[in-house]
C-alpha cells in the first residue's frame, strides 16, 4: 500500500493514472510496471478481507452480550467519524469512511450462516465484475476534464499552502465519489468473503490445509498475473492475485509464529500506520511541507493524445 501510494497517489495527482503516462526513463517505467502487475489494488483487496475477519471475531466474540448489534454499530460510526476526519482534514484519498459504511451493510449479514454470507459475497462480487453493465449510472469525467484536473491539481498539491491544499482536496471530493462507487460493492463483497473464511474455520486448519494452500497461492498469483499481463478482466486480476498472496501467507504461517513475530506490532497498528502514512506523505510531497511532488510535468500535452477517459475497468466484458 505504501509504494502504491507513494507511486500514483501523493507524488503526482490520483487522476493521473488514468491519462496516458508521460514519457519515463527505463527505470522508472519498469518500477510503475511491476508496481501496477503485482502490488496495485492488491492491499486494497487484503485489506478488505481481513476488516471481515476482524469483523467476524468481533461479532463472535460478542456473542454472549445482548447489546452485541448496539457495539458492532458503535464501533462502525466510530470508524466513519475518523474516516471523515481523515477525508476532510488530512487526505482525500480515505478508504476509512468507505470501510465503515460498507462495515454497516455487512454487518446484517453476520447474523445469517455461511450460506448468507456466501450469497453475499457473490452478489456484491458479481455487481463488481459486471460494473460496465451499470457504469453510465456513476459519470465517470472526461479527458478534457481530467487533463485540467491533473493540471491544477499539479499547482495546488505541490506548491499550495495547508490551506489551499485543504481547500482544493474538498472542491475534489465529487470528483472521488464515482471512483469509490465503483469500488463499494467490490468493499463489500471482499469483507463478506473474510468474514465467511472465518466463519468456515479457514485459520484454524491452516495446518491441515497446509498443501491446498501452496497450491492455491501458486495458482492463484500465476492466474493473476496472467490476466493482468494479458490485459484481460482488469477488475478480476488484483483479486485473484491477492488472494493467492494471503494463500501465500498462511502457507508460510503454519511454520509457526518466529518468522513473522517482528511484523505483528505492525499489524495491531494497522489504523494508525495508515493515517501516519497519510500525515508523512503528505508532508513530504505537498507544498506545505517538503514540496517534492514531481506532478510539475505538462499533462496538457499527454492528454491531448487521448481519445477518450474511462471509467476504472471491471470484468464483464471489460478489456
Amino acid at each position: 500500500m505504501l509504494a502504491v501510494n507513494l507511486e500514483i497517489e501523493f507524488r503526482v495527482s490520483i487522476f493521473a493514472q488514468f491519462l496516458p503516462s508521460p514519457p519515463q526513463s527505463e527505470p522508472d517505467a519498469w518500477i510503475g510496471w511491476l508496481l501496477a502487475t503485482f502490488f496495485e489494488m492488491k492491499a486494497f483487496v487484503l485489506f478488505s478481507l481481513l476488516f471481515g475477519v476482524g469483523f467476524a471475531i468481533q461479532h463472535e466474540r460478542l456473542a454472549a452480550s445482548d447489546r452485541r448489534a448496539v457495539l458492532l454499530v458503535r464501533r462502525m460510526l466510530v470508524l466513519l467519524l475518523f474516516g471523515l476526519i481523515h477525508l476532510l482534514l488530512i487526505w482525500n484519498g480515505d478508504i476509512l469512511t468507505e470501510y465503515a459504511l460498507a462495515g454497516l451493510i455487512v454487518l446484517p449479514f453476520l447474523y445469517s450462516g455461511t450460506r448468507g454470507l456466501l450469497a453475499g459475497a457473490t452478489l456484491f462480487l458479481a455487481l463488481y465484475l459486471c460494473l460496465p453493465l451499470w457504469a453510465q449510472l456513476i459519470p465517470f469525467p472526461s479527458t478534457a476534464a481530467l487533463v485540467h484536473q491533473v493540471a491544477a491539481a499539479t499547482t495546488a498539491y505541490g506548491t499550495g499552502g495547508f490551506a489551499q491544499v485543504l481547500d482544493f482536496s474538498w472542491h475534489e471530493l465529487p470528483l472521488m465519489l464515482p471512483l469509490h462507487g465503483y469500488l463499494f460493492p467490490r468493499t463489500i463483497g471482499l469483507m463478506l468473503l473474510g468474514a465467511l473464511s472465518w466463519r468456515l474455520g479457514l485459520f484454524k486448519q491452516v495446518g491441515e490445509l497446509r498443501g491446498w494452500l501452496w497450491f492455491a497461492a501458486a495458482a492463484l498469483i500465476a492466474a493473476g498475473a496472467a490476466l493482468a499481463l494479458a490485459g484481460l478482466a482488469g477488475g478480476l486480476s488484483p483479486v485473484v492475485m491477492a488472494l493467492g498472496y494471503a494463500a501465500l501467507v498462511l502457507a508460510l504461517a503454519d511454520g509457526g509464529p518466529r518468522w513473522s513475530t517482528w511484523v505483528e506490532p505492525l499489524g495491531r497498528m494497522a489504523f494508525t500506520n495508515y493515517v501516519v502514512q497519510s500525515i508523512a506523505m503528505g508532508f513530504i510531497f505537498f507544498g506545505y511541507g517538503l514540496g517534492l511532488s514531481t506532478a510539475r510535468r505538462s499533462w496538457q500535452a499527454v492528454g491531448g493524445s487521448a481519445a477518450s477517459a474511462s471509467a476504472p475497468s471491471s470484468g464483464c466484458g471489460a478489456r
